[in-house]
């Protein structure tokens, strides 16, 4: 290992934060759909956790992705509602594996960005 003796543990903190980048905190959104409503997401890379708080239970939503352009590859959305909803139909990708998901009241559900285009439900 090569080492600047004149250089400050600041400086080299600062030399490895602007090598890595800044972090991508998650960020958090609520929405209170109506039944039928698409409601689409923050253009965002960071992780998304979503929460969903109908005022009765839903038969449809659909939820859009983020934009290729915004996303980014390993990005995580991880949804909850408080209210059932029969059909949870996410878009807004070429390829998403199990787009259309039964949640229920209280469900968490996980979809992942493994490519560009192309998310999947993990859970």
């Amino acid at each position: 290992m090569i080492r600047d003796p004149g250089m400050t543990a600041a400086a080299t903190e600062a030399m490895i934060a602007a090598a890595m980048g800044p972090a991508l905190a998650p960020v958090s959104v609520s929405y209170s759909p109506a039944n039928g409503a698409t409601v689409t997401l923050p253009a965002v890379p960071n992780d998304l956790f979503v929460t969903l708080t109908p005022a009765t239970d839903l038969a449809s939503l659909t939820l859009v992705l983020p934009p290729e352009s915004a996303g980014r590859e390993n990005q995580a959305l991880r949804i909850r509602s408080t209210r059932n909803i029969a059909s949870l139909l996410i878009t807004g990708a070429t390829t998403i594996d199990n787009a259309e998901v039964m949640l229920s009241a209280n469900g968490v559900t996980v979809f992942f960005k493994f490519a560009p285009n192309t998310w999947s439900r993990t859970v």
